[in-house]
């Protein structure tokens, strides 16, 4: 997600079943400023939760190269 300018972070949720879940949460988009500093574009990381589930045997983020 990095190399699409997607900042995030791995969340590890455990299920009442004893399966562990990596889930990742986007923290939004972003891009170098005239200082070369990573700094978040506006208006990326207002929107509410979003559950996007990939299918079975394929990558997490295949959702988002997929498309892009």
């Amino acid at each position: 997600m990095g190399m699409y300018g997607f900042g995030w972070e791995p969340i590890k949720v455990k299920t009442e079943d004893g399966f562990t879940l990596t889930m990742m949460h986007v923290t939004g988009k972003y891009e170098l400023n005239d200082q070369g500093e990573e700094v978040l574009v506006p208006g990326t990381n207002e929107n509410g939760p979003l559950l996007v589930q990939s299918p079975m045997g394929t990558a997490p983020d295949m959702w988002l190269t997929y498309y892009w």
